[in-house]
C-alpha cells in the first residue's frame, strides 16, 4: 500500500512551523527591527511580530507546498517556483502587516508606502526560502521520502524473493538455507 504525504503538510509540520514562527517573532519583537524598537515597550512588539509571523507561516506554508508540487508536475525548477511563491506571498502578508502595525501603533498610519511594507516583508521572508531549501532533500531521495511504501505481504512459509528462508551465522561464516523443494508423493515412496 502506497500513501503520499498530504499536499499541505502534516499537523506535526504545521506545529513545528508555528512554533518556529513564534520563536522568530519573540526574537524580532525583542530586537525591534526597522526602527520598531522606537515604538515603545517590547510587549506590543513581541505581540505584533508573533502574530505576523504566524500569518506568514500559514501563507508561505501553503504557497510553498503548492509551488513545489506544481513545479514537480510542470517540470519547472523548484527553486524558481519557491522564489515566485515568496514574491507572491509577500504581497498579502505586507497588507496584513501594515494593517496590524497601524492597529498596534496608530501613529504609523501613512508613514510607509505599500512598497515599503512589501519590501520589509520580502526581506523577512527570504529566510523562509533558505529554510525550505536547506530542509528539502534533492533528487531521487526527495521522491523516496515523499512516498511511504509498505512492503508487500509475505505468505507464511515463503521468503519475499523465494530464494532464501534462513541465514545462520557460525563464527565468521554465513550459511543460507534454501527453500524446501516440493516433494511429490512418488519421490516419498522411493526414499
Amino acid at each position: 500500500m502506497t500513501t503520499k504525504a498530504p499536499l499541505l503538510g502534516t499537523p506535526r509540520e504545521w506545529a513545528f512551523a508555528l512554533a518556529a514562527a513564534s520563536g522568530a517573532g519573540v526574537v524580532l519583537g525583542l530586537i525591534g527591527p526597522y526602527g520598531s524598537y522606537l515604538n515603545g515597550p517590547p510587549g506590543p512588539r513581541v505581540f505584533h511580530f508573533v502574530v505576523c509571523f504566524w500569518v506568514g507561516a500559514v501563507i508561505f506554508g501553503v504557497l510553498g507546498r503548492l509551488a513545489a508540487a506544481g513545479a514537480a508536475r510542470a517540470g519547472v525548477p523548484v527553486l524558481l517556483a519557491l522564489i515566485g511563491a515568496i514574491a507572491a506571498g509577500a504581497a498579502p502578508l505586507s497588507l496584513f502587516v501594515a494593517w496590524m502595525a497601524t492597529r498596534v501603533w496608530p501613529f504609523l498610519e501613512g508613514r510607509l508606502s505599500p512598497l515599503d511594507w512589501y519590501g520589509q516583508c520580502l526581506i523577512l521572508s527570504l529566510p523562509v526560502l533558505a529554510y525550505v531549501l536547506l530542509r528539502r532533500p534533492a533528487g531521487p531521495a526527495a521522491r523516496a521520502l515523499a512516498t511511504v511504501t509498505d512492503p508487500p505481504p509475505v505468505q507464511p512459509g515463503t521468503s519475499p524473493s523465494g530464494d532464501v528462508l534462513c541465514l545462520r551465522m557460525e563464527d565468521h561464516y554465513v550459511r543460507s538455507t534454501p527453500p524446501l523443494a516440493r516433494v511429490s508423493s512418488r519421490d516419498r515412496s522411493s526414499g
